[in-house]
């Protein structure tokens, strides 16, 4: 028996030792599948933070859209103002052709009319002259009308 006590004794000294054994592999394995969780957790967290710069990221690029949206908005609006204002100033000109149109014909017809009647032109010279011609009759007749009243004047 005494024999069997140092047997167990050894089973039980290489159990202890295997389960000590073990549990130092299992603390070791424990150990690493923790750190490997604390790596994990610290990617968890870093993919987190990248998450949320992209989600701001994302937000301001959506406000920066909007408001690009809005200019452009804006600016078709002022592009269709400045249409519609070039299209009255195109009917305006339009317009305005006719009338300097109808004015150069006016003028072109005065234009004949005065080379076709030259004529009284001509004529104002001879009735200048001929105005002269009794203007001097008109001042003898009257040199003649005074000396009669003043011999007028002298008979009894």
């Amino acid at each position: 028996m005494g024999e069997k006590k140092v047997i167990s004794r050894k089973v039980a000294l290489g159990i202890g030792l295997l389960c000590i054994a073990l549990i130092i592999i299992i603390g070791g394995l424990v150990e690493n599948y923790t750190s490997a969780l604390k790596d994990k957790d610290a990617q968890i967290t870093n993919d987190q933070s990248q998450i949320g710069a992209l989600q701001n990221q994302n937000a301001t690029l959506q406000n920066q859209t909007a408001s690009y949206y809005s200019k452009i908005s804006s600016d078709n609006t002022t592009i269709s103002s400045l249409n519609a204002e070039i299209s009255s100033m195109q009917k305006q000109i339009a317009t305005d052709k006719t009338e300097i149109a109808q004015l150069q014909n006016q003028v072109s017809t005065l234009q004949t009319e005065l080379t076709g009647d030259s004529s009284p032109v001509a004529n104002m010279s001879g009735l200048e002259t001929q105005i002269a011609n009794d203007n001097s009759e008109i001042g003898a007749l009257n040199q003649d009308i005074s000396t009669l009243q003043n011999e007028l004047t002298l008979l009894p």
